[in-house]
């Protein structure tokens, strides 16, 4: 961060060539030029895993986990990247070769282009998987369950060239997901873990999960075709960061679909409650409801919207802890009502 501020906030590749690539004596000179910079990032962060610690261990206390989100790939510009070119697909200037994304399916016609770089599997093996055992061993202790996202990466990922114009142009490549997990399961013992587990995936994605026992997701707005079966090693949700805000989707369903949900729904509440009393009452491992759809939102409050770039994806924010009161009430109120 010091260097970066350095050389105006540019990402790595754009920095001058012996810091790009780590030569010795550049370190040395940036640790020497930079001294008081680094002091206080290491502060900051310091300041951060003190007061995070303090929190897990005040909500751990009440009985409370808390489950941090793991994107599968790093940014391009991250730390990560720039620290260990040799587990990313990279080519001599420091820029992807290819590049991650998901081909064409229910969020976007054209698939979607990431632009993370992609890992070099072959390295990693090599490696024995230090960066994947660095990085959840990391996680497992200051979280205490670890969702990983896009999980079926750890068996197949779309492969999209660089220079690609869409994520179309893609192409499946395979991952070697179960050396990586038995290599993290003997450097790490036990972590708990969640995968997901959505769309459309091979059988090979269910079994790797399968094998290790992981517990997996399963959406209400998903599963109103085929049934809600399997729960039972699963986290359930009315709807995830990336779907329709639960008021939202109920008030656009069409007649049929209303008429399934009506079906094995409490008929006494508002559809949108209605769907949330549901997933807290079935045969789920556990329920997770996002706060927007315990304060009714439609969705003009949508979290995201995936495949799209503007200015209110990921921009959510709950504005007062009157609001949290409300969705707490609301959802012990759903939760014992018979």
């Amino acid at each position: 961060m010091a260097v970066k501020d350095q050389f105006g906030g540019v990402e790595w590749t754009k920095w001058a060539e012996d810091i790009r690539l780590r030569w010795a004596n550049a370190m040395d000179y940036y640790r020497r030029e930079l001294y008081f910079d680094i002091e206080f990032q290491q502060y900051m962060q310091f300041k951060f895993y003190e007061q995070w610690m303090k929190l897990k261990k005040y909500a751990n206390e009440k009985g409370i986990k808390i489950i941090g989100d793991m994107p599968f790939y790093v940014d391009h510009g991250s730390v990560e990247v720039w620290l260990d070119n040799q587990s990313f697909l990279l080519d001599e200037a420091g820029y992807p070769t290819s590049v991650a994304g998901v081909p064409p399916d229910y969020f976007s016609p054209t698939g979607q282009y990431w632009g993370n770089p992609l890992y070099d599997w072959k390295y990693l093996k090599f490696n024995k998987f230090k960066f994947w055992t660095d990085r959840i061993g990391w996680a497992s202790k200051i979280f205490d369950i670890t969702r990983i996202d896009h999980f079926r990466a750890f068996d197949s990922y779309w492969d999209i060239p660089v220079d690609a114009p869409t994520a179309i142009e893609g192409s499946w490549k395979y991952a070697p997901g179960y050396e990586l997990f038995d290599q993290l399961y003997a450097s790490l013992g036990s972590i708990d873990l969640v995968a997901e587990d959505l769309g459309y995936l091979r059988p090979e994605v269910i079994e790797l999960k399968n094998h290790y026992h992981l517990k997996g997701m399963k959406v209400f707005q998903f599963m109103l075709d085929d049934g809600f079966n399997d729960l039972e090693h699963s986290y359930f949700y009315p709807g995830t960061h990336d779907n329709e805000t639960i008021k939202g989707w109920s008030d656009s369903l069409n007649e049929e679909a209303l008429n399934k949900i009506k079906k094995i729904v409490d008929e006494k509440l508002p559809l949108n409650l209605a769907i949330i009393k549901f997933c807290l009452h079935s045969n789920a491992s556990d329920v997770i409801v996002p706060v927007w759809d315990l304060l009714e939102v439609d969705n003009e409050q949508r979290f995201n919207i995936p495949g799209e770039v503007n200015d209110t994806n990921w921009t959510y924010r709950v504005s007062n802890m009157s609001l949290v009161e409300k969705a707490f009430k609301l959802f012990n109120k759903l939760k014992s009502e018979d």
